[in-house]
């Protein structure tokens, strides 16, 4: 006769053979431990598991080793991608003050006898130790004449103006400054920070190697000054930003990294980039953010971009066309009636409202600036944009005697400067 099986809750007799009803588990002896412990973690792909100090399975807590607590650039265009206004066509800054506008960037310079040329070129470029690409873009300014010193009140700028409602970001605390940037040579130059009145100013000096993409960091810039003149509101100027590629003494600051009562882009140290022909500049990426810390660079996906750029620059024009250059894709429309110099009304709505009301001019579908076409007639010179404000060109004036009223065929820019 087999044992029998033992089942739970059964009262068995002593000296009774009982077989076990199942698998059992490990059994302890008396005075000897279990088995040890893990003594090594799995191998598996996706294991984060590690051994605890006691040889037990540990699983770390799960910790942010990387946060960004505000996530803004004051900066327009800081990439350098939305290029409306040159179309990639080249500006030659020639003999005397000069500038040469781009989307929300300025480069100017007041020098006697240097000339520079300015383009946005194509130029892709990652954030630094990574394979982010940050911009397919940037501004290059080359030396074609060089000019071997700069006299007191002369200099060279990459420059943008800061619009109020952009500035309220960083109104409160301190604030970090970064760069992305190229030079052919070994150069030392400045980023300034100054007033709307351009009368309180700081400026920083900043070194980079010949040949080397740069990422220049400028932490912890001092809080604003209290009796700076600092716009809040939209459309008005809130503060300027600049890099200074040689200033004569007129415009060196006393000292760095420090607020100053003045009018000053460059700190002592900065060399002169016009000195030497053929120098070139490139700038990647700037970035303006709050706080004491440099972040990684933040990106600025390009629809957004070019839909911030249009509260500052807009035509009717398509993208890629500048103006100026023929153009069979001629987008707006007026009514023009007969008599001496009339008046004709456009209704041509900007794309968004503006910053501030423009400096609009007018062109012919064959790109002549000033001037119109109207339909059945011929040409018609354009001598009065009229009526403009932040949302609209309301009418012009033509030039001479319209015989016969007809619709009015016309492209526009409108600027508001920066």
């Amino acid at each position: 006769m087999s044992n029998p099986i033992a089942v739970p809750g059964t009262n068995v007799p002593s000296g009774v053979n009982v077989t076990p009803g199942g698998a059992q588990g490990v059994q302890g002896l008396t005075g000897v431990q279990g088995p040890p412990g893990p003594s090594a973690v799995s191998t598996d792909a996706g294991n984060i598991a590690q051994l605890g100090s006691d040889s037990k399975i540990l699983v770390p807590q799960s910790q942010i080793w990387s946060v960004r607590l505000r996530s803004f650039n004051a900066l327009g265009n800081p990439n350098f991608e939305v290029d409306q206004k040159t179309c990639g066509s080249v500006f030659t800054s020639v003999a005397g003050p000069a500038s040469g506008y781009y989307d929300r960037w300025n480069v100017g310079k007041n020098a006697a006898t240097a000339i520079l040329t300015t383009q946005i070129i194509d130029d892709n470029k990652n954030v630094p130790n990574t394979n982010f690409c940050i911009t397919r873009k940037a501004l290059n300014v080359k030396v074609t004449t060089a000019q071997a010193s700069l006299a007191a009140g002369e200099y060279c700028l990459i420059s943008q103006f800061v619009e109020g409602s952009q500035f309220r970001e960083l109104s409160n605390d301190v604030s970090s400054i970064s760069l992305l940037c190229y030079c052919t040579a070994a150069i030392s130059f400045s980023i300034a920070i100054r007033d709307s009145a351009t009368a309180n100013s700081i400026v920083y000096l900043c070194t980079i190697p010949a040949l080397t993409v740069s990422l220049v960091t400028l932490p912890n810039i001092p809080a604003w000054p209290a009796g700076g003149t600092f716009g809040t509101t939209p459309g008005s100027l809130g503060y300027q930003l600049s890099i200074c590629l040689g200033s004569g003494s007129t415009y060196t600051a006393p000292a760095a990294g420090a607020w100053q009562t003045g009018n000053f882009i460059a700190a002592s140290g900065t060399t002169n980039f016009l000195g030497t022909v053929n120098n070139q500049f490139y700038c990647y990426f700037l970035q303006h953010e709050p706080g004491p810390v440099c972040t990684q660079l933040m990106d600025l996906p390009f629809s957004q971009n070019y839909d911030q750029c249009l509260r500052y620059y807009c035509k009717s024009m398509p993208y890629g066309t500048k103006p100026g250059v023929a153009n069979s894709v001629f987008t707006m429309r007026g009514w023009c009636p007969t008599g001496t110099n009339p008046t004709i009304r456009t209704g041509a709505v900007f794309p968004k409202p503006m910053a501030k009301s423009p400096t609009a001019a007018i062109y012919n579908p064959n790109g002549t600036a000033n001037s119109a076409y109207l339909d059945g007639t011929g040409n018609v010179t354009i001598n009065a944009v009229n009526a403009v404000n932040e949302k609209e060109i309301a009418q012009l004036t033509a030039s001479g005697t319209i015989n016969t009223a007809g619709p009015l065929l016309f492209d526009y820019s409108a600027d508001t400067g920066w």
